[in-house]
């Protein structure tokens, strides 16, 4: 009898231990739900607080473009063209540029000398390398270049000519807009 006495003491002893887990269990499985957002804070959040960070998100979304614009002064096929050959040749020349910094004066001297241009001062070397080299790889630049010479015609103006204000009357007195 003493046995069973013992034994179910020890069983009692063991069952207080696993209630003790068991509560302390629960107390931080309400603390864990008690940090999480129920629905009624979260709709109120996003009815009228202050995430800026997705207000953000959305207005940069909606304020892409998606398309090109239409418009009477955007060509639609040959201006993406030309300014995307500007601007691979930009980017190129702005790499050999990162490169070409890295080279001492006399190594530049040399690459110089080779491309047969005229020695200058070492950033103006720098630039006129890049664009030698930029030259060879994508070919001339046809607008825009300090080299080109334009085929529009040049028209002279002598000092005695009539001056604009007086261009712009006609014979009755009114004016003309040229």
């Amino acid at each position: 009898m003493k046995e069973m006495h013992r034994v179910a003491g020890r069983e009692a002893e063991v069952l207080k231990g696993k209630r003790v887990v068991a509560e302390g269990e629960v107390i931080k499985l309400k603390e864990q739900f008690n940090k999480l957002p129920s629905e009624e804070s979260v709709k109120r959040r996003e009815g009228g607080g202050t995430n800026l960070k997705t207000r953000l998100e959305a207005v940069a979304n909606r304020s892409g473009r998606k398309g090109l614009k239409v418009s009477p002064r955007r060509d639609v096929g040959g201006s993406a063209e030309a300014s995307g050959n500007v601007n691979e040749r930009f980017h190129f020349i702005e790499a050999q540029k990162k490169d070409l910094i890295n080279y001492k004066k006399s190594g530049l001297e040399m690459i110089y000398h080779e491309a047969g241009l005229k020695l200058r001062a070492v950033d103006l070397i720098i630039v006129d390398i890049a664009e030698y080299r930029a030259d060879k790889a994508l070919g001339k630049e046809t607008n825009g270049s300090k080299d080109n010479v334009s085929d529009e015609p040049v028209h002279e103006v002598s000092d005695d000519s009539p001056a604009d204000e007086e261009a712009s009357v006609s014979e009755d007195g009114r004016s003309v807009e040229l």
